[in-house]
């Protein structure tokens, strides 16, 4: 039951096209344009972790397979 309502919430969250709605304590998922998962439950607890997906590096990595280390 819990699962089901779950899935229902998350089906009726609005998608939000850019990372400036997102806070540093979001858990987030990366999409292709077609909305299937290229990366899933990113949790931004620190950041670090924060300014790499709003920045974009997240995606990069899933583009092009490399490994970004960022620093700041």
């Amino acid at each position: 039951m819990l699962r089901t309502y779950l899935q229902k919430r998350q089906a009726d969250a609005p998608v939000f096209e850019n990372a400036e709605w997102f806070m540093p304590s979001d858990v987030v998922n990366i999409l292709d344009k077609d909305g299937k998962p290229l990366r899933v439950g990113i949790n931004l607890d620190s950041m670090d972790r924060y300014y790499k997906f709003k920045d974009g590096l997240d995606a990069i990595e899933i583009a092009t397979g490399a490994k970004i280390k960022a620093d700041y």
